[in-house]
């Protein structure tokens, strides 16, 4: 059985962004994204001894969530230059390794992630998917688990279908569900007003879905029968944006993605020209992990996550 690592880049990258303080080349190019991604992703490849390596990557733009709702991800503060300019530089040193960058116009990169899984389901395949971002749960299933970045870059779990559901009491396909009542105003969608985490979960954990939920209604004890009153429409849509989709239009041939056993190698040059000492070091000695820069603790749990 062969093994797909999958990443999605934009959540490595603003992980890398927020976790890492801002160093620059010689040249002055600020880096510090760029070493968290490769970094990040050595590990992962050490890890998971992946044969076949997809990046994917979101573009500028609408995507498919704007057309059932204009405000989504509308509160986000403008991308710093400082982050943006490193895009290009993440891409460059993808290609190096003589990979194709995959992104697709209205697509975000869970979607093509999720297509690509989808597309080559008839192969013999494994997928691991590496991300940071807790939506991609939903993913999970007896061959795909999440290499979660929990906090920072070098706190990982390996989460599959069975942990999904031990650590929630869903399983990952209801994760829809739990979201579209709740809501996420990192994305600004508004859920159903009262209706938090803990009372989402145990709704789901007991009726299955929202559309059950909704269809039994006038069993719901008092409280979140009255929150989710007239709430029905504003769910079904959540549900959704939420969702993550696995029919883009995503052409690909299978062999491109083929990883050769050099491939991080080829990224040396570009470190090199970068300053980078420290990682070409671990990519040369095969080291999974070296000390990381960090910020200052107050700084670094702001931007944190933790699955748990």
């Amino acid at each position: 059985m062969k093994t797909v690592l999958l990443v999605d880049a934009f959540a490595v990258i603003h992980r890398a962004f927020h976790a890492l303080p801002d160093f620059k080349a010689p040249d002055g190019t600020h880096v510090n994204v760029v070493y968290g991604f490769i970094s990040t992703l050595l590990k992962a490849v050490r890890d998971v001894q992946p044969d076949y390596l997809v990046v994917a990557f979101d573009l500028p733009g609408p995507t498919l969530r704007h057309e059932v709702f204009k405000d989504y991800k509308a509160q986000r503060p403008e991308t710093p230059p400082a982050l943006s300019g490193q895009v290009p530089l993440v891409k460059e040193a993808v290609e190096s390794m003589g990979l194709p960058v995959v992104a697709q116009e209205g697509y975000e990169a869970e979607d093509l992630i999720a297509t690509f899984i989808t597309k080559t389901a008839s192969e013999d395949f494994m997928y691991v998917i590496l991300t940071g971002d807790r939506d991609t749960l939903q993913l999970a299933r007896n061959n795909v688990s999440i290499y979660f970045l929990k906090k920072g870059l070098s706190d990982v779990i390996l989460v599959d279908a069975a942990k999904v559901k031990e650590l929630y009491g869903v399983t990952p396909a209801q994760f829809t569900d739990v979201k579209a009542l709740r809501g996420d105003p990192s994305d600004n969608i508004p859920g159903v007003v009262g209706i938090g985490e803990k009372t989402a979960l145990e709704l789901v954990q007991q009726y299955g879905s929202a559309e059950h939920i909704f269809a039994n209604i006038k069993r719901l004890p008092d409280r979140p029968q009255r929150l989710l009153a007239g709430q029905k429409e504003l769910v079904a849509v959540n549900k959704r944006l939420v969702t993550i989709t696995d029919d883009a239009p995503l052409l690909f041939k299978l062999p491109d993605f083929q990883r050769s056993e050099g491939a991080l190698e080829k990224t040396i040059p570009i470190l090199e020209r970068y300053g980078m000492k420290s990682l070409v070091a671990r990519i040369r000695n095969k080291k999974t992990e070296a000390p990381v820069p960090k910020r200052s603790r107050s700084a670094s749990a702001s931007v944190q996550e933790s699955l748990l």
